[in-house]
């Protein structure tokens, strides 16, 4: 993946918000894989959706690149946005689950070297959940490009139990972030690079 993929992501998301076309997590993907194909050399036969998963019986990988310039590149997405009900969202629930996303990145097996990647797009509930420093995911959240973060039993521990559960379980890694910026309507766009 490139900066140059990332920002035209960027931009397309910023204009679909802009313009408040309705948006679900395919459409994310879907837009993500336009920007990919547009900035790489990959075709739409080299990029497989709903990859099952190696180690996790029933679960499927979002998006599997089997090899990209001699790596497999696993990536998961994830769009939180408020129930159009307007009644709160389980949100340490929804928190936890992002890094039970980013687990499953890290279990599965390659061949070859991986590059994970977790692209999370969140309206305003959940972005101030995060940005809750009660919540101790403010490091996390707003985490610069470039910038990592290691998660382990520390990270976890300081955690609600809903939180926690929806985690699964608790893991190790290097979270690096490769992109943040704030979009329309109050949306925030975060991409992770996942590392054992």
């Amino acid at each position: 993946m490139n900066q140059e993929t990332y920002k035209t992501f960027n931009d397309q998301l910023f204009t679909r918000l802009e313009k408040n076309t309705f948006t679900t997590e395919d459409s994310v993907r879907y837009t993500f894989f336009a920007c990919l194909m547009k900035h790489t050399a990959l075709a739409t036969h080299d990029i497989v959706l709903e990859f099952p998963h190696n180690t996790l019986d029933g679960a499927e990988i979002d998006t599997y690149l089997p090899d990209y310039l001699g790596s497999e590149v696993i990536i998961e997405f994830k769009y939180d946005r408020a129930i159009p009900s307007g009644k709160n969202s389980p949100r340490p629930q929804k928190a936890g689950k992002l890094f039970n996303d980013m687990r499953r990145l890290l279990d599965f097996e390659t061949s070859l070297p991986a590059l994970r990647i977790f692209i999370y797009l969140t309206d305003e509930e959940m972005a101030s959940y995060m940005r809750n420093a009660s919540n101790n995911l403010v490091e996390f959240f707003d985490l610069k490009p470039g910038n990592q973060i290691k998660v382990d039993q520390s990270f976890f521990n300081n955690k609600s139990p809903t939180f926690q559960n929806g985690a699964g379980r608790v893991f190790v890694a290097s979270i690096r972030c490769e992109w943040s910026c704030t979009l329309p309507r109050k949306h925030e766009l975060r991409i992770y690079r996942i590392d054992k």
